[in-house]
Formats: structure tokens, sequence, C-alpha cells
């Protein structure tokens, strides 16, 4: 006997080819590149969440990003439905060390019932002090694998940019 099994999502949790239909509460963010075939989608709640002023000037705000992975219509297609924060952050530096990812998941338990962590946000007050090397090696470190994002907003030019690796 063979016994049929319908999975949603595959092992990497992205859901398959499926007829994508967008919400309307979205704003898309860049084109992409053409070769990638990518397509990031965030609500405008996230946004305007993740662009508040820090408490302090200069300070970085940072977290992950929550939402879900769909591939369809030769597209894959990032839709970022919520973000969770870093309480805690210690003299304008990323960490993820255990006690942080512990209050995230805790935080994604209480607040969010669905939705994955497909990537992550630094919110910085200067692009210029930003060292892109170091945020290549802390997504490499905590969000490896495919289709994993980050988003850079910069608060004082108002910009916002995501990066896949």
């Amino acid at each position: 006997m063979i016994e049929t099994i319908y999975r949603e999502t595959n092992s990497e949790g992205i859901k398959p080819d499926v007829n994508i239909r967008l919400p309307k509460n979205i704003k898309q963010i860049g084109q992409g590149d053409a070769n990638m075939n990518y397509q990031i989608y965030i609500e405008e709640n996230v946004i305007s969440y993740i662009k508040q002023p820090a408490d302090k000037e200069g300070q970085i705000r940072y977290g992950v990003l929550l939402g879900e992975i769909k591939k369809g219509n030769g597209y894959t297609y990032v839709f970022v439905n919520g973000a969770v924060e870093v309480e805690e952050v210690i003299q304008s530096t990323i960490i993820f060390g255990e006690e942080v990812w512990t209050s995230i998941y805790d935080s994604i338990k209480r607040y969010y019932k669905e939705g994955m962590v497909v990537g992550w946000y630094g919110s910085f007050e200067n692009n210029d002090a930003v060292d892109m090397k170091s945020i290549k090696r802390l997504h490499l470190d905590h969000f490896a694998g495919n289709h994993k994002v980050f988003l850079k907003i910069d608060r004082e030019e108002d910009e916002e940019a995501f990066y896949i690796y």
C-alpha cells in the first residue's frame, strides 16, 4: 500500500509552488537582483515599528524578522509580517547570545501564533558606522541557510535596504 502524505512546507520551511496572492498592506523594498528571482515584502506596521527612534542617540536597534517564505511564479517570496526587537542592547553592539535568543523566542511565543524567523534587522543612526563585514559574519553565524534576509535601516537618511546571502 502507498500512503500519500501532504506537507505544506518542505524541509527548509518553504511552502511549495503555489499561485501567490499579495496582501494589500505590504510594501516591496527594492527590485531585487534579476538573476536571483527574489521578491521581498514587508508589512507597513513592521516598517513603522522598526523605524522608531532609539531611546539613546546613536544607539543601535536590532532584532529578528518573522514571516514566511513561499515559492511560486518562478520567484522566491519572502513575506515579513512581524519583528521582535532585542530589548537589552549593550554599548550599541549587536549580540545574539543564548540569553538574547531565549528572550526572542519567549516574545515570539507570547505575541505571534504563526511565522518563522526569516531574517533579522539592524536600525542604525548613521550609515557610516555600519561595519558590513561584521554584519555578514553575524548573518552567517546566526541566520545561515537559504532565503534568510537582513534589513538595514538608516534612520538619519530614512532609507532601508534588504540583503540576502
